[in-house]
């Protein structure tokens, strides 16, 4: 009994300092507290003393900050993209300002007197959008995605008029018909392989192909020219050609009209009825 009394009492004790050593401690914050903000430097007191000014911090490289401000008059940002914007084009005739960004997201735009007008939003592409261009007559946009897709745009109506599901990665795009033209030809690069396909936008086209099956997704002619994957595309409207460019810096040219029976896969020489001169045997290379 008298050990565990003696145990106790030794408990007690330690509970009791431990206490003694907590309120201690409060007692110490409190007063902290309370001391009030630290006095300033000495050479800071003399000169307050003496009447003089404290020095003013300068910043470093103030003036290439300050050229660096706005110095119009008017000036403004828009918040319409949620993510950067990566692709713009302008649709000539219609006078349209395309943008699209890099969440898949396309914008269409209307030029007014004074700036631009938002008009419709599509959320396009689930990702990455690879190509933004417009055809020669202003009247459709063409885009390609990450996702395996190309989405076919009325301008005027700013409303998606058909779109492709394709078992490849579409990179660079171009329209290859002439301005007026009633059904759109649109030529697309892959981003793992150096043939390029020209597709029909509309579906009364595609099943006019001969041969074809009357699908969209089977394209009207497919290009072999190239050796490494296709980067850039355009078209030279009045030589009524396409010039194509790929990874390694090579350059071609080829009719931007296909055959009208391509059954062996390559594309061979314009159709001089159609007016489209005929650059040559097949395609040169530059």
């Amino acid at each position: 009994q008298q050990q565990q009394r003696k145990a106790a009492l030794k408990k007690v004790g330690a509970s009791q300092r431990r206490m003694k050593r907590i309120a201690e401690e409060e007692g110490e914050d409190e007063s902290s507290d309370e001391d009030g903000p630290m006095p300033m430097p000495a050479e800071e007191a003399k000169a307050l003393e003496r009447g003089e000014k404290r020095k003013k911090r300068k910043l470093a490289h103030e003036r290439a900050f300050l050229d660096k401000l706005p110095s119009a008059e008017m000036y403004e940002k828009s918040y319409m993209h949620r993510d950067t914007v990566t692709r713009v084009c302008v649709t000539r005739g219609t006078d349209f300002v395309v943008t699209a960004s890099s969440d898949g997201h396309v914008k269409f735009w209307k030029k007014m007197g004074e700036g631009v007008e938002f008009v419709k939003h599509f959320h396009a592409h689930l990702g990455a959008i690879n190509a933004l261009v417009a055809s020669p007559d202003g009247l459709r946009v063409c885009t390609t995605g990450m996702d395996k897709a190309v989405k076919f745009f009325e301008v005027v109506s700013f409303d998606m008029a058909s779109m492709l599901r394709l078992d490849y990665v579409p990179t660079a795009a171009c329209w290859c018909h002439r301005r007026g033209a009633p059904v759109g030809l649109v030529a697309l690069a892959a981003l793992d392989s150096p043939l390029v396909r020209v597709y029909a936008t509309d579906e009364t086209a595609a099943m006019a192909a001969k041969g074809k099956g009357g699908r969209l997704e089977t394209p009207l002619a497919v290009v072999d020219l190239h050796r490494a994957p296709v980067v850039a595309l355009a078209l030279n409207e009045p030589a009524g050609v396409v010039v194509s460019g790929d990874a390694r810096g090579v350059l071609e040219y080829w009719p931007a009209k296909p055959p009208e029976d391509d059954s062996s896969g390559e594309s061979g020489p314009a159709d001089p009825a159609a007016g489209i001169p005929d650059p040559g045997p097949a395609a040169a290379s530059a």
